[in-house]
């Protein structure tokens, strides 16, 4: 920290205190080359997100990171550069929203899988067995297992709302 008479590049650090709350460092300064004495108030920089992986290591969010991996999620998949770009915005804006600045992998990584199971079920597929780290063939047969499951209870609930607008026509035609 350059000091503010001189802008001499040396100073030395006189006294330290917390602020109330603890959420700030006042810090009494002095310039080795004028001796001006100066207070200086550091606090935490929490602007930038950060992702917590497996591993327990932290890492600066990566918005690019996350287009990447759907990027390969879809590769040679009917889904547009465009649907890329809104996921990850949709996501980065989900993440941003959160009252934390440490996102679990495993969060960000739910987020992903959750839209692209909207827009492309084999991308889908393509993207949890990496996240999830699948190395054995049944866990792709749950999830497949899963999606039929799901994909049978939305065309029965489809069948019954045709049955019942078709009754409702023919009632209404009488």
């Amino acid at each position: 920290m350059n000091c503010p008479d001189c802008n001499h590049d040396t100073t030395s650090i006189v006294d330290t205190r917390q602020t109330e709350g603890g959420e700030t460092v006042r810090r009494r300064r002095e310039c080795n080359q004028c001796q001006f004495r100066y207070t200086t108030y550091e606090r935490k920089d929490w602007d930038q997100l950060r992702v917590k992986k497996s591993d327990e290591t932290t890492e600066l969010y990566d918005k690019q990171k996350i287009q990447r991996g759907i990027e390969l999620a879809v590769e040679k998949r009917p889904v547009s550069s465009g649907q890329i770009a809104e996921i990850t915005d949709e996501i980065t804006a989900e993440m941003k929203a959160r009252d934390e600045q440490i996102i679990g992998s495993e969060t960000i990584g739910a987020a992903v899988a959750e839209r692209l199971r909207e827009i492309d079920q084999v991308a889908f597929v393509r993207f949890v067995s990496v996240y999830r780290g699948y190395s054995d063939p049944a866990e792709f047969v749950d999830v497949l297992d899963e999606i039929l499951a799901d994909d049978a209870l939305s065309s029965s609930e489809t069948d019954a709302d045709h049955t019942h607008s078709s009754e409702a026509d023919t009632q209404s035609n009488r």
